[in-house]
């Protein structure tokens, strides 16, 4: 994955971070959140006109051109994929989807889920994003979430990865949006991202059987 104007994280430093594996052509090329032992939320247009039995979950590495930087690094076999019912390929409305792993993520301090913002479904995030923003043509929707860095930005293969939002008063990180798209990488222009809050119900109801952060 690629971030343009950032700085290298640490090794396991975002347990949650993952990536989408495509078992045919070798190729990381999107990129996902754990939420659960066996779940990970990613943007639907990763998933679009891909077969499952193709594809598989990346998590615990760090530097996916070495794979010797870490020994939390494992793959895991999908099992399942949900894409948003309502997802608009045009527009990128309704750009989430889930996978689920055939075995259950093992779990560590290297490896683990970000909280869901079920307790912060009315907040706007204020500070550290700018909502309601169109260019170009484009409308944004009240399902997305806009975000904006001078200089700096997601890229190619980022897609599907996480918006992240640190609650001081709990010390938890919580996935608020998921990468979705922009113009070029870190133009003028912000990045739109689906926004997390607008799905919980939707996550929910196709992880019956998942345990989840809420902190």
């Amino acid at each position: 994955m690629r971030i343009v104007g950032g700085e290298e994280t640490g090794i396991n430093e975002f347990p949650s971070m993952a990536g989408l594996f495509d078992l045919k052509i070798i190729l990381l090329y999107c990129g996902a959140s754990i939420i659960a032992v066996k779940y990970a939320l990613t943007a639907a247009h990763c998933l679009a006109n891909r077969q499952v039995r193709n594809l598989a979950l990346l998590v615990g590495d760090h530097n996916i051109n070495t794979g010797a930087d870490t020994d939390s690094a494992a793959l895991y076999i999908l099992d399942h994929l949900e894409i948003h019912p309502y997802y608009n390929s045009q527009n990128k409305e309704n750009d989430i989807a889930i996978v689920k792993t055939k075995k259950i993520i093992n779990f560590s301090r290297n490896v683990g889920p970000v909280c869901l913002p079920f307790r912060y479904s009315n907040y706007d995030f204020t500070g550290f994003t700018v909502t309601g923003l169109a260019f170009s043509g484009t409308t944004i929707f009240n399902t997305q979430i806009c975000t904006y860095g001078n200089g700096k930005g997601s890229c190619q293969y980022d897609s599907g990865g996480p918006i992240l939002w640190y609650d001081y008063s709990t010390r938890r990180l919580h996935l608020v949006g998921l990468i979705s798209y922009g113009i070029g990488c870190a133009s003028y222009l912000p990045g739109v991202n689906t926004r997390v809050t607008s799905y919980l119900a939707w996550i929910a109801s196709v992880t019956s059987d998942a345990e989840y952060c809420i902190k």
